[in-house]
């Protein structure tokens, strides 16, 4: 039986009482529409094991960092080892200086107080050599020695000095030591002595008001903070990950002949992230592979090694710092196609990024995900200082929300876009001198951004109009049909209708493919011509071989075909070409069929409705024009204005069917016809025209054979 949708289940809409009914009670908000990835956050910050890093991905639009970004400020994020992080001249090997490790904020104490340790010895030294006591003492070695004895007599004077300063300097450092009893920092502090013990000529030597320049030389009891943190875990967003950024670098001290020490050697946004969580973005990660290489090392080891990258300029660094012990959780966001490449190709992926939080495009619509919705538009334009939004320009946001997820009993989570069209359609309030934004400025700002976009639409349709492509929206042919494709320009889609043809011989060929054979059908196409060829070996080839030669083509079209989607279209065209039946141009068809004949649902079936409409608006509305779509997608329906009240007044139609049987009856006016309990088609059928020429063809070319 023929059914066409009736007008009231054609059309949808938000009910704007609903609207105010909800808009009464509205929560505060919050990151809504993505639980599973909430979760995946969650678990994959709380599990501070090895490995347990978080890979975000989903659609773009539908706010991932800002989601990120919130839930990290938002929540308890565990700590992981908190600590002030500092590198430290290396008394034994000066080319390899040490990482020190402080509790929060006990760096820059530390920092200040050994200032202040070196200056007080400064003084100490200096007068304790200058005392009367020791004075003496010298004279007296040296009138005991021969001066013949030169090196005798320099090495008992500086055993001499050692002995009047060494209880000053133990006094003044272990002193100082008391305040920080800390792992490393005493061993440190134990050859800091030796070493100003060993080194005191440079503290009578130093004329410098700060011992942090590198021309004092009593710039090695500096302390080099590289990371200072707060008691709570740090995040990081790394906006730039270059390997510079993430891991650090050596720089030169311009000022001092391109000197190098660990003064000048600076942290980069893995080590500032120790005991928290780093987010950066896999793309932009990915542009230097060593930028990766190296993350994943860190990842591995729990260590950060600084270099200085070598060139043909500067040549190799002639430090290199003890690796930072680094605890930090990473969060990359990428693309799903950056996600399985990674998965499938890099075999470290898998054990450091054990957490995938997915986002989804669309959420249930639901009075408490709507009231969400009510509760963003509204935070939007108090944000924004936008005007006010009525009950039915709230009503017609999410209308669009709803078609933008091709479901309507599901939201778009693309705020993104929402946002976009609550600014604009601000914009178009204002310039109507509108006080609010109504339902007219949110279709005035849909309708404009339609316009700014669809210019390949509109030369497209130009060239139908005209005669360039060739095409019938009325009367009928053999073999020929109205197809309906969609076209996905970036953030804007649209639909066409394209020309499918078949014809048919007898032969041992079978289903010829003509865009595959010239290279312009994708797999998926591939795929359904070959489940097409299956369809009409079971259903009428049972008692004979299927004995032709059948071709199908996308007219005058040069781009590659891909997808199923005009597979009811193309079993339309090529059982009419072999039944000889004419098809009804008048009625365009979309769906994908299996081999049993059923139809299956397809994508963008708004944009395909709404394209074979403004054809035959553009050439002329007959009354009978329409489209024939997979019932599943009744469900997706969202149309325009403009087509919604073209199905009310009768002058555009909606047909959706379960079997390429249906399909057919529409197309053709004739009935499709089943087997009888003897297995036979009714004589007159669609089927039994099928069947019938098909057999013929099979005994011609078994006479040709013979």
């Amino acid at each position: 039986m023929v059914y066409e949708l009736p007008a009231e289940k054609a059309s949808f809409s938000i009910d704007e009482d609903e609207i105010t009914r909800l808009s009464q009670i509205v929560p505060v908000p919050g990151i809504i529409g993505q639980p599973r990835a909430l979760k995946a956050l969650k678990m994959g910050t709380e599990i501070r094991a090895k490995g347990y890093n978080i890979f975000v991905t989903g659609i773009s639009g539908t706010g991932k960092e800002t989601t990120v970004r919130r839930f990290l400020e938002e929540s308890d994020i565990p700590k992981g080892n908190l600590r002030d992080i500092a590198l430290c001249y290396n008394f034994r090997h000066p080319e390899r200086p040490k990482a020190l490790y402080f509790p929060p904020g006990k760096a820059r104490e530390w920092e200040k107080g050994i200032r202040q340790s070196i200056q007080h010895l400064k003084g100490t030294i200096k007068g304790k050599l200058d005392n009367e006591l020791y004075q003496r003492q010298r004279d007296q070695l040296i009138s005991v020695t021969d001066r013949k004895a030169r090196k005798e007599l320099e090495e008992k004077l500086l055993n001499l000095q050692k002995e009047v300063l060494k209880p000053e300097i133990d006094h003044e450092i272990d002193t100082f030591a008391r305040q920080f009893p800390y792992p490393g920092v005493i061993q440190y502090l134990e050859e800091l002595k030796s070493d100003i013990l060993d080194n005191h000529q440079l503290f009578l030597e130093d004329k410098t008001d700060g011992m942090e320049k590198s021309t004092s030389g009593l710039f090695r009891y500096e302390l080099n903070i590289i990371e200072e943190t707060e008691n709570k875990p740090p995040i990081v967003f790394e906006n730039i990950p270059t390997y510079t950024n993430l891991f650090g670098i050596i720089d030169i001290d311009q000022e001092g002949e391109g000197r190098i020490n660990f003064t000048f050697i600076r942290g980069g946004s893995v080590i500032r992230s120790s005991g928290g969580v780093l987010v950066l973005r896999g793309e932009d990660l990915l542009q230097d592979e060593n930028a990766w290489i190296q993350l994943k090392r860190v990842l591995q080891t729990g260590k950060v090694e600084i270099q200085r990258k070598e060139t043909p300029v500067t040549g190799p660094a002639s430090i290199k710092p003890e690796p930072v012990k680094v605890d930090l959780k990473v969060i990359m966001l990428g693309s799903e196609q950056l996600y399985e490449a990674l998965y499938n190709q890099d075999p470290d992926f898998e054990k450091l990024f054990k957490v995938l939080a997915e986002f989804d495009n669309v959420m249930e619509r639901t009075d408490e995900t709507m009231r969400e919705y009510i509760g963003f538009l509204t935070q939007k334009i108090k944000r924004d200082k936008l005007l006010p939004l009525c009950s039915d320009g709230i009503a017609t946001i999410m209308r669009y929300g709803v078609r933008l997820a091709e479901n309507r009993s599901k939201l778009t989570t693309r705020f993104s876009m929402i946002s976009d069209l609550l600014r604009e359609a601000h914009y178009w309030a204002s310039s109507m001198g509108k006080r609010e934004i109504d339902r007219e400025a949110v279709k005035r700002a849909i309708e404009e951004r339609n316009y700014l976009f669809n210019l390949p639409e509109a030369k497209l349709d130009e060239m139908i109009v005209r005669g360039e492509v060739l095409m019938n929206v009325s009367g009928a042919s053999v073999g020929r049909v109205n197809g309906l494709a969609v076209y996905d320009r970036a953030t804007y889609a649209f639909g066409s209708p394209c020309v499918i043809s078949a014809r048919i011989a007898p032969g041992n060929e079978g289903l010829l493919n003509i865009e595959r054979e010239v290279g312009l059908s994708g797999e998926i196409h591939d795929k359904w011509v070959l489940i097409l060829d299956g369809f009409l070996r079971s259903r009428y080839a049972n008692t004979f071989p299927l004995s032709m030669y059948a071709s199908i083509c996308f007219e005058q079209s040069y781009g590659e075909v891909e997808g199923d989607s005009a597979a009811s279209a193309e079993i339309c065209a090529l059982l009419s070409a072999i039944s000889e039946i004419p098809l009804n141009q008048e009625i365009a068809v979309t769906g994908s069929i299996n081999q049993v004949g059923e139809i299956q649902p397809v994508g963008g079936i708004n944009e395909k409705i709404e394209g074979f409409y403004s054809i035959c608006k553009q050439c002329g509305i007959t009354g009978n024009q329409g489209v024939i779509i997979p019932w599943q997608n009744v469900q997706n329906i969202v149309l325009s204005d403009r087509i919604e009240e073209a199905i009310s007044r009768g002058k555009f139609h909606i047909y959706p069917v379960r079997t390429v049987d249906e399909a057919m009856t529409i197309l053709t006016g004739n009935e499709a016809g089943g087997r009888n309990k003897k297995g036979v088609f009714p004589q007159g059928s669609i089927n039994y025209e099928v069947e019938h020429r098909l057999r013929k063809m099979a005994e011609r070319v078994k006479s040709f054979g013979s």
